[in-house]
């Protein structure tokens, strides 16, 4: 991450999971779920942003999804 300067740490990215998830009273997979669930749906908005709102139809076009998690996002995003 970064370069180099962001080092990632599973431990903590489940304590963050696990304090949002007794927030709201879920538990630490529904949690993921619906985070997951709210950033496939910004990035969908974000595409909608650029073609439908703009007049394009975006149904005719492929996906591109490259680098990071982006894969993992594109498959929901493009049902």
């Amino acid at each position: 991450f970064l370069g180099g300067a962001m080092r990632h740490s599973g431990e903590r990215a489940e304590a963050a999971v696990d304090a949002l998830a007794a927030e709201f009273g879920l538990s630490r997979s529904s949690m993921a779920e619906g985070i997951l669930d709210v950033v496939n749906s910004q990035m969908a908005n974000a595409i909608r942003s650029v073609t439908v709102s703009k007049g394009t139809d975006p149904r005719g076009f492929a996906l591109l999804a490259f680098g990071g998690a982006r894969p993992m996002h594109a498959a929901f995003i493009a049902t």
